[in-house]
């Protein structure tokens, strides 16, 4: 829906988003792209709840258009990385601030073999990296993002 909203001239552009957790519960829920009326006021502006879901009963579903660009998948981020994935963008908001530094790490590390080389890492505010030698910290006005840095 951002993407829409804010980057018309990515219209043309194949976009492919995967979206990954943990409980196998949370993959079903997120593909099915049903969401209940209390799940879509938390902050979803009702221009879009008008411009992107559909009422189906007492749930909202996501529009078949945004859906087509979403898949999920089960993962755990403590596990060994798949090899061969390369990502344009990963956003990793408010996950590791539960994990101890040397998990925290490994992520980090997978993260870094995963992210195009011109790729850009979205962190949450109190997850810095820490790893001066792979990650350049880019600062705005606005946000904070990093960039890998060949090693």
């Amino acid at each position: 829906m951002m993407l829409r909203e804010h980057f018309p001239l990515l219209a043309g552009w194949r976009i492919d988003i995967l979206g990954t957790d943990i409980s196998a519960e949370m993959v079903e829920r997120s593909s099915a792209g049903r969401y209940q009326r209390i799940e879509v006021n938390r902050g979803l502006p009702a221009r879009f709840l008008v411009k992107y879901l559909v009422r189906t009963g007492d749930e909202w579903e996501i529009h078949p258009d945004i859906k087509r660009v979403c898949r999920f998948q089960q993962r755990n981020l403590c596990q060994p990385f798949p090899t061969g994935e390369n990502f344009d963008v990963i956003f990793l908001r408010n996950v590791m601030i539960y994990f101890p530094q040397d998990t925290r790490r490994h992520v980090l590390l997978g993260m870094h073999r995963s992210l195009a080389r011109d790729g850009l890492l979205f962190l949450g505010l109190s997850e810095q990296p820490r790893m001066d030698s792979h990650w350049q910290t880019m600062l705005t006005p606005k946000t904070v993002w990093y960039k890998p840095i060949s090693v």
